[in-house]
């Protein structure tokens, strides 16, 4: 085992050909943060390896796809390669499918203190200070398999502390039986860790989130083996736009009786506990019967613009890029009872609701949107029946409030996406 200590860093799935999702009108004054977000964390990565004076980087895949990043994104990874390669810190990369080794261009040759695994086979790897051995690495690129196989990770027993470097889908089980004291995988963008007795494995996820799929912190592991061969882990956060998700559920709701003041204790909140970081803000709000008239007229989009004024801006901004209502399950007994158009509409949209639109012919539709005929055919396959049964419950909410003559903006979602004008309708 190591008789000295070391340290090393642990990134990969930078993306830097992937820009930022899930904002369809962000403005003006955030585009700029937005746009060099990804390429922003990425450089601190190699920022934080140069400031915490590693021995070594492990880079696990997914760092960028050449033919869609551009001369812009090769430049600027060997530009951050130089940078580690002045200060005598080694490399280590083990490629994804993104950055497959067969994508990179023939003609750019990586430096020399860049050692990039191959994907046919594992490579091994001697990382030595002053001539001492201090880690065996044992490393393989991915070679288009989804799930990283232990035995070919596999270390005869040694006096120096043993690193597995190495990208894709991980079985547990299947890497508890290789003789590895350290896993740095990569593969997917958030981060995750296991430690037991049998295992220590880290996922390092992406710098940068890039849509609400990947809400939270994002950055990076720094490790440090002691001269007993203990390892110490510790995430650095290096994300420069972080998307959250916020939440009122009813119980909730029953306890409060403006909207307003509780959304904006919640957002102060979130601003404090992720100070330094521009929030994107996606609100989901749940609904029964007795909040109903929140969501009449214009004011969920007062709400939106309410919220975007007063925490949109500034050097920290907590953009909201949403306000969601998930619908109540049931509305009023006395609505559906009615001998009304309203009740004849509940009472058939109730039916529907529980049959999940199956007993609906919808190909007469799904012909007249020729356009979107694929789009169609998803949303009423039975592969997703969560999100027609929350779409019949919109409905419902809207037929409602047309029958029971409240106001109602149907063209408040088509303005999202610059629509929704006299101009363009």
């Amino acid at each position: 085992m190591a008789k000295e200590s070391f340290r090393y860093l642990h990134a990969g799935e930078f993306h830097l050909e992937r820009p930022l999702q899930d904002l369809i009108d962000l403005p003006d004054h955030l585009r700029a943060s937005w746009c060099e977000a990804p390429w922003k964390a990425a450089e601190l990565v190699f920022d934080t390896a140069l400031l915490e004076q590693v021995d070594f980087l492990l880079l696990t895949g997914d760092l960028l796809q050449p033919a869609h990043g551009g001369p812009a994104g090769i430049a600027f990874l060997l530009e951050q390669f130089d940078r580690l390669a002045e200060a005598k810190i080694p490399i280590y990369w083990a490629t994804g499918s993104t950055d497959h080794i067969d994508h990179w261009p023939e003609a750019i040759r990586l430096p020399d203190h860049v050692t990039r695994f191959s994907s046919d086979r594992s490579e091994i790897v001697l990382f030595k200070r002053a001539g001492h051995p201090l880690a065996s690495l044992i490393g393989r690129s991915s070679d288009g398999r989804q799930t990283l196989r232990g035995g070919d990770f596999d270390l005869e027993p040694g006096s120096t502390f043993s690193i597995a470097v190495g990208h894709g889908e991980v079985e547990l089980e299947a890497l508890q039986q290789a003789r590895i004291h350290h896993w740095a995988l990569g593969g997917q963008h958030q981060s995750q860790r296991w430690t037991d007795a049998s295992l220590i494995a880290h996922q390092c996820g992406s710098p940068q989130g890039r849509s609400f799929d990947e809400p939270g912190s994002h950055g990076c592991y720094l490790h440090e083996v002691d001269s007993h061969g203990k390892l110490q882990s510790q995430f650095v956060e290096l994300d420069t736009v972080r998307y959250l998700q916020a939440k009122l559920t009813i119980d909730e709701l029953s306890a409060i009786h403006d909207l307003r003041p509780e959304i904006a204790r919640r957002m102060q909140r979130m601003i404090a506990d992720h100070a330094g970081k521009m929030l994107l803000v996606r609100w989901e709000i749940e609904l029964d019967a007795s909040h109903l008239d929140w969501t009449t007229g214009n004011s969920m989009d007062e709400l939106l613009q309410w919220l975007r004024a007063e925490y949109g801006h500034g050097r920290h901004p907590a953009w909201t890029v949403d306000i969601h209502w998930i619908p109540p399950q049931s509305l009023p007994a006395k609505w559906s009872q009615e001998d009304t158009i309203l009740g004849d509409f509940l009472r058939v949209a109730d039916a529907h609701r529980k049959e999940n639109l199956k007993h609906l012919r919808w190909s007469a539709t799904i012909d007249a949107e020729t356009p979107a005929s694929a789009l169609w055919k998803e949303w009423l396959s039975d592969e997703r029946p969560d999100d027609r049964s929350e779409a019949i419950g919109h409905a419902q909410l809207i037929g409602c409030e047309l029958l029971r003559g409240q106001s109602v903006d149907l063209l408040a979602g088509l303005r999202k996406l610059g629509l929704g004008t006299s101009k363009n309708l």
